[in-house]
């Protein structure tokens, strides 16, 4: 490992993100980050033919499967929790504050229907083995400016 090739990349996302300052011109910052990250990579020979050749082996297409198989064994929860339990409550904090965003733009919806549905969608979501937990649409005011309506959710579902 080699994690000094991560800090100007690092760097980047702290000036771009943070202090709003758009140094890449009209090319979005995340490409610029990731491109700037390759470059550096492969300069450092972080990146290389092996590498790669070795990373492309793991990918593959695994299909649909169903994971509450998962549920028989509980016997190493007890490792994770230091990780699992401040992952939902952040989890849980995001969709509060996605509520109370939308409720500012003048959208008001149940808080605890919103919490219940989030933590089945995760759930449910979870026994199909995805890492990911669901979560309310962060960012709620700017694509209610936009317009954005049904069409917008269908996307997200789809590439998501």
């Amino acid at each position: 490992a080699n994690p000094v090739v991560g800090i100007l990349p690092l760097y980047l996302v702290v000036i771009g993100y943070f202090a709003d300052i758009n140094f890449a011109g009209p090319v979005p910052i995340s490409l610029a980050i990731i491109l700037v990250s390759i470059i550096l990579g492969a300069a450092d020979d972080v990146v290389n033919k092996d590498a790669l050749s070795a990373a492309a082996e793991d990918v593959a297409a695994y299909g649909l499967s169903f994971a509450g198989d998962a549920l028989g064994d509980w016997s190493e929860v007890s490792i994770y929790i230091g990780t699992i339990f401040p992952v939902a409550l952040a989890a849980a904090a995001g969709t509060l504050m996605n509520v109370i965003s939308a409720k500012k733009a003048g959208d008001s919806y149940p808080l605890k229907e919103t919490m219940i549905s989030d933590g089945f969608g995760t759930m449910i979501g979870a026994f199909f083995g995805t890492p990911f937990g669901t979560s309310v649409y962060i960012g709620h005011p700017a694509y209610k400016r936009f317009g954005a309506g049904i069409g917008y959710r269908l996307i997200n579902c789809v590439v998501f």
